[in-house]
């Protein structure tokens, strides 16, 4: 269905031999096709460690990726260690970091915009996240949480099954908030914060955008160690867990 979908494109935009730009494994066989039908080039982009996402099958994504990447023209990876792990299936292989939207995030430089209802009551200090907190660390949190006091975590969305533990008050931010008013929360975080599950691959292999719009507003910005993050040592406080404490 893809394949006739993306072939009816084709004709209807009157490509004649289309540049293949492919970030999606599943669509390999698709993009291989497509390429052999006289595609101008095939590239392939990978934005994350598809195979080690949670829930996939590992061995199978990692047969699409293989393949993918083999017979890409172009391979372009956003994550330094992947790409060394990786370079010897394309010598075509390059890194290509992400880019953040400086001038939206730059505006909580200077806490001029209205603050958000939520956050009026809040007596900082605010050590906050932006973002899905599926891959969190919740256990990191609760000691956070547990042993600085006056330190509040600030989520998009609330943190299911840990509403019952004694820090669970000091965690909130109870909805999704729509991308234009985020420069209004992250003016009220004294440090902006990635709290990854280090021992998680997909976690360890990320190279996070939220960092850069971190770094766009100007403010501290305190992450746990993910490869990727070492190549921001200069500008990121890096943290290390030992035995059961936390230390930058």
């Amino acid at each position: 269905m893809l394949l006739f979908q993306v072939r009816l494109l084709r004709h209807w935009l009157k490509l004649s031999n289309p540049i293949l730009w492919v970030t999606v494994l599943v669509a390999k066989d698709v993009a291989l096709t497509l390429r052999s039908e006289g595609g101008k080039c095939l590239v392939y982009y990978c934005v994350d460690n598809t195979p080690h996402y949670p829930g996939v099958d590992h061995a199978y994504m990692t047969e699409l990726e293989n393949d993918l990447h083999r017979n890409a023209d172009l391979a372009l990876f956003v994550n330094h260690a992947l790409l060394e792990e990786r370079r010897h299936f394309n010598s075509n292989t390059f890194y290509t970091g992400h880019g953040v939207d400086y001038a939206h995030f730059a505006k909580a430089q200077n806490r001029s915009l209205p603050v958000p209802a939520e956050m009026r009551a809040i007596n900082g200090p605010i050590a906050g996240y932006m973002g899905e907190i599926n891959s969190l660390d919740i256990e990191l949190l609760k000691y956070l949480v547990r042993e600085t006091r006056r330190c509040l975590c600030v989520y998009r969305r609330p943190v299911r099954g840990h509403g019952n533990h004694p820090g669970a008050a000091q965690c909130l931010l109870p909805r999704q908030q729509a991308y234009e008013r985020l420069p209004a929360y992250l003016q009220c975080f004294d440090v902006c914060c990635l709290y990854y599950r280090t021992e998680a691959t997909f976690n360890n292999y990320r190279n996070p955008k939220k960092l850069l719009e971190y770094l766009a507003t100007g403010k501290p910005v305190v992450s746990v160690s993910i490869l990727e993050v070492e190549h921001f040592r200069e500008y990121v406080a890096i943290a290390v867990r030992m035995r059961n404490t936390t230390h930058c």
